[in-house]
């Protein structure tokens, strides 16, 4: 972690001290922030099955010494449930002031994952835009006779969130069959050590579950490519995690005297947005328009909100017939004191059981964050902002 935090801290001095020659009067105008935001957090990891990123949203206040905390609610993209149970929980945190207007964002939630945000400040404070470093893919090579392959997965592929991981997975898959280039299997409990996000040092232990190969080639001597999905369970730093997946492409040969193939992890990112929060209530008509992720899609609305729990909605969406369709329906809401709430709909005909949401009132109740936490789309993930009409 201090690592990475040095890193950006170098880099955004170097960017600082240009600015400083040109815009010091302007920017200079701009305060640090301070109070609670609505956050909402887009994680975009490019896997080709599993859980391929999802979105978040929450609550973050800063003081005025740069003390963070919060509360947050995430939903993953599952390929298998699409309603699969929110995760939710707390952070704390630092923010760094690194020039006017631009800072350091340092999150750790809870298990120890940690991310890092380059921040910076609009509307005079009431807005902050935020992006997180890239994680660069990671390469695993595997090897074997034309019916079997072995390789070593290191753990800092699957405890990316943790800092100087050592040691690795041994990886065992069979050929489906003869002429089927599809090999499937997994791997030996391992265990190895890690710095913990509280700098001391601790212990990790996984297992590969399954590691899927499914590779495309013009005959046994020739290239090959395709995908995997790797799944693995274990323990990290005192605690415990359900299942991890790793997802990628699969480049490499085969050859009459044994086949090499290549896992290529992909990367992601973490972006985002924050809002001021201010008064934590809704009424009135609001505009909204939801996004997908990852399959492209969404839909716009209007919410009506009669300021004693109940709300009216008009959904329109487009459809398979290059056609917009709308439709109607009634629910209910529910905010807190810290802005945060959550809207349950009914389905078309009336009865509790519809789509559900997570979200953060902003802007003085001029706006609100939404995330659909229930009967998300097509297992895509849907989110977005919507603003007072």
């Amino acid at each position: 972690m201090n690592r990475t935090r040095n890193h950006f801290m170098r880099g955004w001095l170097r960017l600082a001290s240009l600015a400083a020659l040109c815009l010091w009067p302007l920017a200079a105008q701009t305060p640090p922030p301070a109070g609670a935001y609505g956050i909402l957090l887009n994680f975009y990891e490019m896997d080709q099955a599993g859980w391929t990123g999802g979105a978040g949203i929450g609550v973050l206040n800063i003081d005025e010494a740069g003390h963070v905390t919060g509360t947050f609610r995430f939903q993953g993209r599952d390929s298998v449930d699409a309603s699969r149970t929110v995760e939710t929980g707390s952070f704390t945190g630092t923010y760094t002031v690194v020039y006017y207007g631009v800072g350091l964002l340092e999150l750790t939630f809870p298990e120890g994952f940690q991310l890092v945000f380059a921040v910076v400040t609009t509307d005079g404070g009431k807005t902050l835009q935020f992006t997180s470093y890239a994680t660069g893919a990671g390469n695993v090579a595997l090897r074997g006779s034309p019916q079997s392959l072995t390789g070593t997965l290191p753990a800092a592929l699957l405890f990316k969130e943790l800092r100087d991981v050592t040691g690795g997975i041994s990886l065992t898959v069979q050929r489906a069959a003869p002429s089927a280039i599809v090999f499937t299997g997994g791997g030996k409990e391992a265990s190895g050590t890690a710095t913990c996000p509280d700098g001391s040092t601790g212990k990790w232990t996984a297992s590969v579950e399954n590691l899927t190969i499914a590779a495309l080639t013009g005959g046994n001597n020739g290239p090959a490519e395709g995908n995997f999905l790797l799944s693995a369970n274990g323990k990290v730093c005192g605690g415990e995690f359900d299942w991890r997946t790793l997802s990628g492409l699969v480049t490499g040969s085969f050859a009459p005297t044994g086949n090499v193939l290549v896992l290529r992890n992909y990367g992601s990112i973490v972006r985002g947005t924050a809002r001021a929060i201010g008064s934590a209530s809704l009424a009135g008509t609001y505009g909204l328009q939801s996004d997908f992720w990852p399959y492209p899609g969404g839909f716009l609305a209007n919410m009506t909100f009669d300021g004693a729990g109940g709300i009216f909605g008009t959904f329109i969406a487009g459809n398979a017939n290059g056609e917009f369709s709308t439709g109607d329906r009634t629910g209910k809401y529910v905010i807190q004191d810290d802005g945060s709430g959550t809207i349950e709909f009914n389905t078309p005909t009336g009865e509790p059981g519809g789509p559900s949401y997570s979200i953060v009132v902003v802007d003085d109740g001029a706006g609100f964050l939404f995330l659909r936490t229930k009967a998300n789309p097509q297992t895509s993930v849907s989110f977005g902002y919507a603003r007072l009409q």
